[in-house]
C-alpha cells in the first residue's frame, strides 16, 4: 500500500471512528519512521512493537503474572 493510500485509508478509519465517538488506535508500529508517520497522521493512540513486547493483561487474580 502506497502512503498516499495508506493515509487516504487511514484517514477514512479516523473519521468514522469520530463520527461514532468511538477510539481510533493504529496498530502495526514498528520503528521510528512509523512512529513519525503516526505523529503526522495526528494519531495519539498507537500499538506495536516499537514500543514493546506485547504482554497479556492480568483480569482474574488467579492469571499469570
Amino acid at each position: 500500500m502506497s502512503e498516499t493510500n495508506a493515509e487516504h485509508h487511514v484517514a477514512f478509519w479516523q473519521k468514522i471512528a469520530a463520527e461514532h465517538k468511538m477510539r481510533f488506535i493504529l496498530e502495526g508500529i514498528e520503528d521510528d519512521q512509523d512512529d513519525a508517520w503516526a505523529d503526522r497522521m495526528k494519531i495519539d493512540l498507537r500499538q506495536g512493537y516499537y514500543y514493546g513486547k506485547p504482554a497479556l493483561m492480568k483480569i482474574y487474580d488467579s492469571d499469570p503474572d
